[in-house]
């Protein structure tokens, strides 16, 4: 498959994704496995807010922002601006709003089946193991052509880079993507769905007072009011994709019952940058380099102030969430051993938290083997490198 993409650069035909689909490969068992967790069932349907890393470019080198949107497991797209619930074997999808999806007509949102929005296809199993822009672009083209036809057939849409809705294609090849994930019930997922598509979907984009991190709050809050906040004091009277990942990841660890969760899709190894940690308003002015030294400078006495509301009220490691909160099963163990320290059952705390350990090493790793992994790593890279820098590497 590898070869195949960086030979072709193009999408996979049907006799390569025939081999694909027959080679039983470790990594296509685990992907699959992965997205069936993710996939609604009839016992638990999800809501999440997705945190996807900044891209570190145009406004954003300067912001730090990155883009927020939303996750649902049991609502799917039947067009790309219409709701309806999951059919079996539906893997959810994802709803976002741009600047502009550079669409025919000026819509708010668009919402794309899962995959489409991680890796650019329909199967997971397809799913690139390489990205480079050659790639994104065919599977954009591939996603226009089938799912789009109705709405972009206008020469901007057609090929402009600045038409959003590219981004809603393969977003993993060049950002990293945190889910903070709760659980839904169907009466709330088809009142939102009745909701979304009973009242006009049209732009209102404002960078200030409606941009996409309003627009998950105000999704998120129609299931559970004011579970998402904006942070005006760390933003600047905006609200930052960190501030409502932050706020909702705190609403899901004061209510067990919602089963918090933490999903990590990272960046597809390729040709595009790699994207940098999200960051929010007073956070980006103190851990900045390109900003710190302004500051300094013009703002010497401020920046104090700055600092000292970042550390008080501002930080957030979505990397520390994931770790806390990787599975349900974790998140149950969490609240048993908070019930069992107010009971004074010391012995039943332990037990539990050795549970809890355990659990959260089976779904991200203890620190030893991320280390090993780390040194191994290394190890090749600076293999690649000396046989690079070799004479008798070059021909």
């Amino acid at each position: 498959m590898s070869r195949f993409l960086a030979a072709k650069l193009a999408v996979p035909t049907e006799t390569a994704l025939e081999r694909l689909r027959a080679s039983g490969t470790q990594l296509a068992i685990t992907l699959a496995i992965l997205l069936a967790c993710l996939a609604c069932s009839p016992a638990r349907a999800d809501v999440g807010v997705l945190l996807n890393e900044s891209l570190d470019t145009s406004v954003a080198r300067i912001t730090g922002s990155g883009h927020s949107a939303v996750y649902f497991s049991r609502i799917c797209p039947e067009t790309p601006v219409k709701l309806r619930l999951c059919r079996p074997g539906e893997q959810g999808s994802v709803m976002s709003n741009y600047t502009t999806l550079g669409e025919d007509q000026p819509f708010e949102w668009n919402i794309v089946p899962l995959s489409i929005y991680l890796y650019g296809v329909q199967d997971p199993r397809d799913r690139p193991l390489f990205g480079s822009r050659n790639i994104k672009h065919a599977l954009e083209e591939r996603y226009r052509e089938k799912y789009l036809a109705d709405y972009c057939a206008g020469n901007f849409c057609r090929t402009s880079n600045r038409a959003e809705w590219r981004e809603m294609v393969g977003a993993s090849f060049s950002r990293s993507i945190y889910f903070f994930v709760v659980d839904t019930s169907v009466e709330q997922d088809l009142k939102l769905i009745a909701e979304f598509n009973s009242e006009p979907n049209v732009n209102h984009f404002n960078g200030a007072m409606r941009n996409c991190a309003d627009f998950s709050r105000r999704v998120i809050n129609f299931y559970f009011p004011h579970a998402a906040k904006p942070d005006y004091l760390n933003d600047f009277g905006m609200t930052s994709p960190k501030a409502i990942a932050r706020s909702f990841s705190h609403y899901g660890a004061r209510h067990p019952e919602a089963h918090l969760r933490v999903l990590h899709f990272a960046q597809l190894p390729g040709t595009f940058k790699r994207s940098t940690e999200c960051r929010g308003g007073t956070e980006q002015l103190v851990r900045s380099k390109k900003l710190l030294v302004p500051m300094l400078v013009f703002a010497d006495h401020e920046l104090p102030i700055v600092a000292v509301t970042y550390a008080l009220t501002g930080r957030f490691n979505p990397q520390r969430e994931l770790e806390t909160y990787p599975t349900v099963k974790a998140s149950d163990l969490s609240q048993q051993i908070k019930e069992a320290k107010s009971e004074k059952d010391r012995a039943l705390a332990t037990e539990l938290k050795t549970l809890e350990n355990q659990e959260r090493a089976q779904a991200v790793g203890t620190p030893e083997e991320w280390k090993e992994y780390r040194e191994a790593f290394d190890s090749v890279a600076d293999e690649a490198v000396s046989k690079e820098s070799s004479p008798t590497a070059i021909t």
